[in-house]
């Protein structure tokens, strides 16, 4: 009997959700803007994650930020409240060091060029050791320390911003831009009358 009540309770713990350090982002007061500093009507995705060691998120790496976003988080901005809420749970720390600064990731999409983006973060926001047997919850918002390091966050009137993502990195140039590039180089191939020369009688060639 001892032994059936045994193998009873491990079947009940085993049929537990997993428990785990929790990180809960939730503010009901900032609007959200978009790149033309009208409000969004829709929703937008947002995540709680952190970027790759010796990756530092920057303008000037935009179109990198994807590959180097590790994040198992899901959540939304509604501006019908508004309301933002972000969880993000975590059972150990693989991937997810301690102290290792979080950032709040708030988008349209994260395709890259043509998307809206604003990224967070803030001094306070960093990863705990987690444990999966203590289910440990950590409440995120808003503070004076917080900044915005892509799009805007102003709080003295509760307002956030998107920006426009328009290069910055080492992404492969859509098929759009590149048409444009062809368009513009037989535009002017055709005005200023360039023309091919081939290799063997361009100045200083040398022939087999």
């Amino acid at each position: 009997m001892k032994k059936l009540t045994t193998c009873l309770a491990l079947s009940l713990l085993a049929t537990l959700p997993l428990k785990a350090t929790q990180y809960i982002f939730e503010n009901f007061d900032v609007v959200v803007n978009d790149q033309s500093a009208l409000p969004w009507s829709a929703s937008l995705e947002a995540q709680l994650g952190v970027f790759a060691p010796g990756f530092t998120p920057a303008s000037a790496n935009l179109t990198d930020w994807a590959s180097q976003w590790v994040s198992t988080s899901s959540g939304y901005y509604d501006p019908s409240g508004p309301e933002w809420s972000v969880s993000l749970n975590l059972s150990d720390n693989t991937d997810f060091a301690v102290n290792q600064q979080l950032y709040l990731w708030l988008f349209d999409s994260q395709a890259g060029i043509g998307s809206q983006w604003s990224l967070f973060t803030d001094a306070s926001w960093l990863v705990a050791s987690n444990d999966g047997l203590d289910p440990t919850i950590y409440f995120l918002d808003f503070t004076d320390a917080s900044a915005a390091l892509f799009g805007g966050l102003d709080l003295a009137v509760n307002s956030a911003s998107t920006s426009l993502v328009t290069g910055g990195g080492s992404a492969v140039p859509d098929a759009m831009s590149v048409g444009w590039a062809l368009g513009a180089s037989l535009l002017a191939m055709a005005v200023f009358g360039f023309r091919f020369v081939p290799a063997s009688h361009r100045v200083g060639a040398t022939q087999a």
